[in-house]
């Protein structure tokens, strides 16, 4: 059975109700990031994922987030509540986080433009373990 990455893509996209609601977060952003990575838009995709924001940054990991929020600066889909979401956990993602999450998370809400003033000032206060 010969599938394009295409038709794939779409068909992904067509469930995203079902995949938004059921999966969980890990899978998600994994998802997301491969519809980034290949730049495939799909806003009800995108979407959908936005409308579980309390979820993804309740349930998340550090790298999660930080996937969840490259994926969507990567596609440009500005999504205020997944961002406000994952700023909201950003003493857990400061202690549990490594540098490249740290580093992605910055870069995403720099690209889409999101203020989060206490973010950056919790990374910033990294800059010494950061440096190292």
């Amino acid at each position: 059975m010969d599938i394009s990455a295409d038709e794939l893509f779409k068909a992904v996209a067509a469930k995203h109700g079902r995949i938004a609601g059921d999966y969980d977060v890990q899978h998600l952003s994994n998802i997301v990031s491969a519809f980034a990575k290949l730049n495939y838009k799909s806003e009800s995709l995108f979407k959908a994922m936005a409308s579980q924001h309390l979820r993804i940054a309740s349930d998340g990991t550090p790298q999660a987030l930080s996937q969840f929020c490259w994926a969507f600066a990567t596609v440009g889909y500005k999504s205020e509540e997944l961002f406000d979401a994952v700023a909201g956990e950003r003493e857990r993602i400061i202690r549990d986080g490594n540098d490249q999450a740290l580093s992605n998370l910055c870069w995403a809400f720099a690209t889409v433009g999101h203020q989060s003033e206490e973010l950056f000032e919790a990374v910033a206060g990294e800059g010494e373990r950061i440096a190292r």
